[in-house]
């Protein structure tokens, strides 16, 4: 009898089934990384928007007149704001640097209220966390890029 041809068939049914897993194998590494992807987008976006936030009530209430009340508002940004949930999502989601990043912005930010709060110079303070918010989204738009 002549083997070759169920030899044959049952090579190139081998050859379809593997192919099929290594196709399966390829999409599905696909869909993780543009999973991760977009976690890494959203909070990298909601850390973004509640620093900013916070700083535009701390912004608000240097501007205003030195009542405790006001004062008090510029104290409370970070907490109304959830920042520290936010970096810890971002810390989660994120590599090593940007998450070292996201911490030293927090500092600065508690700087920034401090200076405000205190009635000292604020100017700087205000600066540092503006141009430290700048690196650190440069950063993220380069590793979300960096990510397909």
């Amino acid at each position: 009898m002549d083997w070759t041809a169920p030899i044959s068939t049952a090579l190139g049914g081998l050859i379809g089934v593997i192919s099929a897993l290594i196709a399966h194998r390829v999409q599905w590494k696909k869909e993780v990384k543009q999973r991760q992807r977009e976690e890494l987008r959203s909070a990298c976006v909601q850390f973004l928007s509640v620093v900013t936030q916070a700083r535009e009530q701390i912004h608000r209430a240097a501007r205003d007149s030195r009542d405790e009340e006001k004062m008090q508002r510029a104290h409370d940004a970070l907490s109304d704001h959830d920042v520290f949930p936010a970096r810890i999502q971002l810390h989660l989601a994120a590599p090593q640097d940007l998450a070292e990043m996201s911490r030293e912005l927090v500092h600065l930010l508690i700087a920034y209220r401090d200076a405000v709060t205190s009635g000292g110079p604020c100017k700087e303070a205000e600066l540092k966390l503006t141009y430290h918010r700048n690196t650190l989204t440069q950063a993220m738009q380069a590793t979300l890029s960096a990510i397909r």
